[in-house]
């Protein structure tokens, strides 16, 4: 953890450098900081906070590179993506929000877009308060007439959801089980 603990330190230092750093040189400390990250295995409190500064860092260090002009975007949109999962995975859903629309919008043939439709109208069913059903009709009406290879079981649950709007995730859970 010693070794984490450092490359956090060494990671801070890079990107606290502003725009003198390239590029490549920030990508690279990302990339090393994703790894730190996922093969991080915290075994005490301390650990688990500095995990999640870590997170937090990747987290600003990647919401700086989006905005940068000089981006390309594929690169672009792969790193929104990244902030997407990143902020679905920590629970912050208003931001994974955030993060799909802005790539739904900025990259309709985004190649993850069925991916954060289906995510869009999730969050928006059961993380959104007040919940929003024109949002969730909406996400998943897009995904079934976009999405014609989708398997034909999800597609009927997906339906089957969307007659059911007026009941919450929880209440048609209860329903489907009666």
């Amino acid at each position: 953890m010693k070794n984490v603990v450092y490359l956090f330190f060494l990671l801070f230092l890079v990107f606290s450098c502003g725009p003198k750093s390239d590029a490549k040189d920030i990508e690279s400390s990302i990339e090393h900081l994703e790894e730190q990250i996922t093969a991080a295995q915290p075994q005490n409190m301390e650990e688990v906070t500095q995990v999640n500064e870590m997170k937090q860092q990747l987290l600003d260090s990647l919401n700086e590179f989006v905005n940068d002009p000089k981006l390309v975007a594929p690169k672009k949109e792969a790193y929104l993506f990244k902030l997407h999962l990143l902020y679905s995975g920590m629970g912050n859903h208003v931001y994974a929000l955030r993060m799909a629309e802005r790539i739904l919008k900025e990259y309709p043939k985004s190649v993850n877009r069925f991916i954060l439709l289906e995510s869009a109208a999730s969050i928006y069913d059961m993380n959104i308060t007040p919940r929003d059903t024109n949002e969730v009709k909406k996400y998943y009406q897009l995904l079934l007439k976009e999405d014609k290879k989708m398997d034909s079981n999800k597609r009927k649950d997906i339906e089957k959801r969307l007659k059911h709007l007026d009941l919450s995730m929880e209440e048609y859970i209860l329903k489907q089980m009666h």
